[in-house]
């Protein structure tokens, strides 16, 4: 039995070093995410982009929208961390919560990837109080 946990623990890091940096399978190539929401991101308060990237399915749709909206200066840094960081938690996607913490990394002076998520956690629950959330919902 430790054998087996052994063998599975090397396997799960192994996967997770394999994704500690930005998918470049994702996070570097064009994506129609207009095409994809049928509709202009630019022209969605945050709620509703938050809310497509509820009911979307699709993987590539999700780390795409979670980058638009990580990256949109209309809405403040605390709404846009909070973002990844309740994808981080939340996502049923390794993919997602991986990028999610991609994308987080610069501000939490972190670079674990997924493999650190309880250090992101930790980052943002001491932290978050210091971030100004004078968000622009509206589009």
């Amino acid at each position: 039995n430790s054998q087996f946990r052994e063998i599975a623990g090397k396997t799960v890091s192994s996967i997770i070093a394999r994704y500690a940096t930005e998918p470049a399978s994702m996070g570097n190539m064009e994506y129609p995410l207009e095409q994809a929401l049928k509709t202009d991101p630019a022209t969605n308060s945050l709620d509703n982009l938050k809310f497509y990237f509820a009911i979307t399915g699709y993987v590539p749709s999700r780390v795409f929208l979670l980058k638009y909206i990580f990256n949109e200066s209309r809405f403040s840094k605390a709404d846009r961390i909070d973002f990844a960081m309740k994808a981080v938690v939340s996502d049923p996607s390794i993919s997602v919560r991986n990028y999610a913490c991609f994308l987080v990394s610069k501000e939490a002076k972190l670079s674990k990837g997924l493999g650190g998520m309880p250090d992101y956690i930790a980052w943002w629950n001491e932290n978050k109080s210091q971030y100004s959330n004078t968000s622009t919902n509206r589009p």
